[in-house]
């Protein structure tokens, strides 16, 4: 879709997509392809048998992921810098077939200590392949098509997020309304999972009164909140109107987002 929308745009188009349906904005990837996968194993080789152990040491742990994290996981053990310098051509035609907002080193780099950070980090995988996040089912064209169970998501992810969330917006423990102005129905819900899933609480959300054109941020202490203002205008893309006094209807959390028609712009590709 993103390639028909605008030649060349169709990474960034299923980035947009896949940011839009996570509710949690991605900062930084890195796209294996097929192609790409395939000229790792013929530089560090196999990750087969390496694959079948960690798929057996996880299972005997209780905990089942799926056939593309193992192979991620593997293909990181694999990862040698020797293997690297001995076949350097081979590994310079991965950098077409990667897709990053990092350097091609840095992402090679993220591949070649993956394994160290799972293993010895406390670090949240949400491997979104897995039977635990997904499902598949038929789609209206009779082909099978893979749906996120985001209900699951989303508490997983909240679950965990404790552990990697902004300790200053841990610390304002800042209450967030959020009420939509738009003709467009069903805002106000959207924009609060966004802003639940990126670390706020989210204590109300609905309807404003009347109609807005232009988006709203009501905050009753923006020095007392500033870390928590940081989250809120990454979820509306720094585009909107910010007031230090209360709405003209009966609020009383500490940052009260008011939806306008223009955020349906924001959400264009």
């Amino acid at each position: 879709a993103g390639e028909f929308l605008q030649e060349g745009m169709g990474v960034d188009y299923s980035l947009w997509q896949i940011n839009q349906i996570l509710g949690f904005r991605v900062h930084d990837y890195i796209w294996f392809t097929a192609e790409a996968g395939q000229t790792l194993n013929e530089v560090y080789g196999s990750s087969d048998n390496i694959k079948d152990k960690y798929k057996e040491a996880y299972s005997n742990s209780g905990i089942t992921l799926s056939d593309t994290y193992l192979k991620l996981h593997a293909t990181s053990a694999q990862y040698s810098p020797i293997k690297t310098f001995l076949r350097i051509n081979n590994v310079k035609d991965i950098d077409q077939k990667v897709f990053s907002n990092l350097s091609f080193t840095s992402a090679l780099r993220k591949l070649g200590t993956f394994e160290n950070t799972v293993v010895e980090t406390n670090t949240l995988v949400l491997d979104l392949s897995s039977s635990d996040y997904s499902y598949e089912e038929l789609s209206d064209l009779g082909g099978q098509i893979r749906t996120i169970n985001l209900p699951e998501y989303d508490k997983n992810l909240r679950r965990n997020y404790i552990d990697v969330i902004d300790r200053e917006v841990e610390r304002e423990r800042v209450r967030v309304e959020v009420y939509n102005g738009s003709d467009a129905p069903g805002k106000a819900g959207i924009y609060a999972r966004k802003i639940l899933n990126n670390g706020c609480d989210v204590v109300r959300f609905g309807n404003t009164p009347e109609p807005l054109e232009r988006t709203q941020v009501y905050i009753s202490n923006e020095s007392e909140f500033n870390d928590s203002l940081k989250v809120i205008a990454e979820v509306l893309f720094d585009r909107y109107e910010i007031l230090e006094e209360r709405p003209n209807f009966m609020t009383t959390g500490d940052i009260v987002v008011l939806l306008g028609a223009d955020i349906l712009q924001m959400e264009m590709f």
